[in-house]
């Protein structure tokens, strides 16, 4: 008598290409997501450039000049504030267009016009301080606690509020966590995907132990406290495509 084989089922087959398809959308785990996020919001608002000095206000220029700019831009405006410049007052009283062409190094007007705005708040923000204090220095800050460096960096305009939680973790020295969290920050962390809470305590405790070294927890600082200011239909459209 004859075998009659069964025939072989292919429903299998739509069974793993689903399969397949779940697991490609499969939510990223919160360390690939930073990694991520970071070149999304390093593209979108500028790499953090740390420059070794122990100069405070320069420690404030690299936190502007870097917005909307590269690692190579930044690290050229750097060198010039700090070699052709006799000292932080004579950026003070130089017109920003000059300063504009002295960073670029160039004469082309539009990169000049590109980077005014940058070249106005580094001189703004000298000034203001040069105002409060009667000296361009920010050393005066290294004496304070955390919540009084803060509060006089958050009311220097042309810093920003974001770079002045950026600045506070940099002066801080410790690079296994973050020294202060905003709520604003703890929110655009959970919604990124990167904590399990939006509560500042948790989500700094667990958005501490994703970041590796000080160039991190300043950029972090940075980036988040940006979006913060911003409600979330401005926020760039690479980062909303992280949106839980």
């Amino acid at each position: 008598m004859a075998t009659t084989k069964k025939a072989t089922s292919k429903k299998s087959t739509p069974k793993k290409a689903a399969a397949a398809s779940s697991a490609k959308k499969a939510p990223r785990a919160p360390k690939a997501r930073l990694k991520l996020l970071f070149e999304k919001l390093d593209r979108a608002f500028g790499p953090l450039v740390l420059p070794e000095t122990d100069s405070l206000l320069e420690m404030a220029s690299a936190l502007v000049v870097r917005e909307g700019g590269t690692e190579l831009t930044t690290e050229r405006a750097l060198k010039s504030l700090r070699e052709d410049f006799v000292d932080w007052n004579e950026v003070r009283l130089s017109r920003p267009s000059e300063l504009a062409r002295l960073m670029t190094g160039t004469n082309k007007v539009s990169t000049i016009k590109r980077w005014h705005e940058r070249a106005q708040r580094v001189r703004e923000m000298i000034d203001q301080i040069y105002n409060d204090r009667n000296e361009p220095c920010l050393e005066f800050l290294r004496e304070e606690k955390t919540k009084a460096r803060f509060e006089y960096l958050e009311d220097v305009d042309d810093l920003g509020v974001h770079n002045a939680n950026a600045m506070v973790q940099w002066m801080s020295g410790d690079e296994k966590k973050l020294i202060l969290m905003s709520s604003e920050a703890a929110q655009a962390a959970h919604d990124l995907g990167l904590t399990s809470s939006a509560a500042v305590t948790k989500a700094k405790k667990e958005l501490s132990a994703l970041l590796d070294g000080m160039r991190e927890l300043v950029s972090i600082q940075a980036h988040l406290n940006q979006l913060g200011e911003l409600e979330k239909n401005e926020w760039p459209g690479s980062v909303k495509e992280l949106l839980d």
